[in-house]
């Protein structure tokens, strides 16, 4: 009875729920009027009050409300403006909940792992706004309306933006953008224009290249810059576009300087919002433009969901070695070396779906054989390989409301018999098929900091006959991830997991890890943990793990 209740659980995950169970309902009639009102009390002079916003969680209203409007049946415009005015309130509502805070890059996984529920759908700030603005309708003028809560951004409009006037509205404040000579600095005799790092990290928004770059900007701007400048990118100021308050604090600039928000007398027209740089690129003590979707992976593992219509592939090496022998004196070896290749698409934003397939070598020797000699020949030792197990796999974020929260989950089915071992042939694998479900969330601890928590579900040699296990075990990790560089993380594990069966038994691991991230699509990760259970605890052995994996998106 057990283990159908446990398939038809499997099944109920699988299949019937990843569908979009929230259904959005239609903004209130007076959803702009409401947020023109917002922004009046809380930005000024192109400045936001973030120290009042969090006094009077001014922002949790407007969180519900993204996260359950419905965009079935809207307009273009009406998508576009929802969209603008949602990313805006979301970095609003994120740095107000960290406040006091000097700079977004302060805080981990700020725009490339943070998730939030948008119109029923479970996306990051970079998500939505390189996935469902910039790809969707390919229009340049969202980089001088999406707010990114830098100093350097043009200033925070205090209006919403309105689809019935949303074209003026971004003509506006392009114009307005492209004119200011703070953002864009041309010397007197014209002959040198630098321009913010948005042209750079965005090239190819702008045409691919800083001619092209120039003349869009000569499109607004009065009097153009002479077509043969010399262009260069000023470094990016990232620090808050915050506010004075009543106490006097504010988000300090890098240079001491006040930021000066656009005005109508500057540039004759009206203004209504400001722009948005890819802060994943952004390190301040070494700005890396090559690579401008460079940010923190914050998680042990890859639990986020990947945006609908992307792929990625992880593989995942695993070497597990014990000694063992006669009490205190360990004579013998034992090497597992495994390798996880997962690949999964991006069904929607908020479920994945695709395969892993696992192949697996063992080698049993007398000591002092390495623990790498697994990967050389067999000679002098017992060994096998194959590939053993192939199966689905998914993964999905069920509550758009817990952006941290997701569930992944694998059956693996065995590609063989006798995995188990018959004939002077040692074990490798299970003969009956496996399932395994993970439930992740992550929590931050101040701006360096995250914790990380895993629990499984683990239901290994599944089968009715009397030669198949059913063992079960509910492994928990907790993972405390330190971020000393925007594309490097360090962490240190700790996990425990009981087996479920009539005679006790377990393992525990502890260990250290590092995880880099060349850029967007690639990152590599390295982990060393020392490994014990009843049975090495009994008889005086030891055990560990030396693991390495490479993650690449397909974007």
């Amino acid at each position: 009875m057990l283990h159908k209740l446990y398939i038809c659980l499997f099944t109920f995950i699988c299949v019937f729920l990843p569908g979009n169970l929230l259904f959005g309902q239609n903004l209130k009639p007076d959803y702009y009027d409401r947020l023109d009102a917002f922004l009046a009390a809380y930005v000024h002079d192109g400045l936001v009050d973030y120290a009042l916003v969090k006094r009077d969680q001014a922002t949790s209203a407007w969180v519900t409300e993204i996260a359950s409007a419905g965009l079935e049946e809207t307009s273009p415009a009406e998508r576009q403006a929802f969209l603008i005015n949602a990313y805006n309130l979301l970095v609003i509502h994120a740095v107000a909940e960290a406040y006091p805070v000097n700079s977004v890059l302060d805080l981990s996984g700020f725009f490339d792992q943070k998730k939030y529920a948008v119109a029923g759908q479970s996306m990051t700030l970079n998500e939505l706004e390189k996935t469902h603005l910039l790809k969707e309708f390919g229009d340049p003028r969202f980089h001088f309306v999406l707010v990114c809560g830098a100093v350097d951004c043009p200033p925070i409009a205090d209006k919403a933006y309105r689809p019935e006037r949303l074209e003026q509205q971004l003509e506006v404040q392009t114009r307005a953008a492209l004119n200011d000579p703070n953002f864009i600095r041309v010397t007197e005799d014209q002959q040198k224009a630098s321009l913010s790092q948005i042209f750079e990290w965005y090239a190819s928004d702008f045409g691919g290249s800083k001619s092209s770059a120039l003349a869009y900007i000569n499109r607004y701007r009065r009097p153009p810059i002479n077509a043969g400048a010399a262009v260069t990118f000023y470094p990016y100021d990232w620090s808050l576009n915050g506010q004075k308050t009543s106490s006097g604090s504010r988000g300090e600039e890098a240079d001491g300087r006040e930021a000066t928000p656009l005005t109508a007398e500057a540039v004759n027209v009206e203004t209504d919002a400001n722009t948005e740089p890819d802060p994943a690129n952004a390190d301040p003590a070494n700005p890396d433009p090559a690579n401008p979707d460079a940010a923190n992976a914050i998680r042990y593992v890859v639990s986020a969901t990947i945006p609908k219509g992307q792929v990625e592939t992880k593989i995942f090496n695993n070497l597990y070695t014990q000694t063992t022998g006669d009490g205190s004196v360990r004579s013998d070896r034992s090497t597992f070396f495994t390798t996880f290749i997962t690949s999964l698409y991006g069904v929607n934003d908020r479920f994945n779906a695709g395969l892993e397939v696992r192949y697996r070598r063992v080698r049993n020797e007398a000591l002092p054989a390495s623990p790498f000699s697994v990967l050389g020949s067999g000679e002098m030792a017992q060994t096998r390989q194959a590939v053993t197990t192939i199966g689905p796999k998914i993964r999905w974020a069920p509550v758009p409301k817990w952006s941290n929260f997701s569930v992944q989950s694998a059956v693996w089915l065995p590609l063989g018999r006798e995995f188990e071992g018959e004939n002077d042939q040692p074990y490798i694998d299970w003969s009956g098929p496996a399932w395994w479900t993970q439930f992740f969330n992550d929590f931050a601890l101040g701006s360096r900091f995250s914790l990380f928590t895993e629990i499984d579900f683990l239901w290994e040699d599944i089968g009715r006959s009397e030669a198949a296990l059913n063992r079960i075990s509910t492994p928990a990790t907790v993972i405390l991830s330190y971020f000393p560089h925007p594309k490097t993380t360090l962490y240190t594990l700790g996990s425990y997991s009981p087996y479920w069966h009539p005679s006790y038994d377990y393992f525990a691991q502890a260990g250290l890890g590092a995880k880099q991230q060349v850029n967007r699509k690639l990152e590599f990760e390295l982990l060393y943990t020392f490994f014990t259970n009843d049975f090495l605890w009994r008889n005086g052995g030891r055990a560990a793990t030396f693991n390495l994996g490479v993650r690449f998106n397909l974007g």
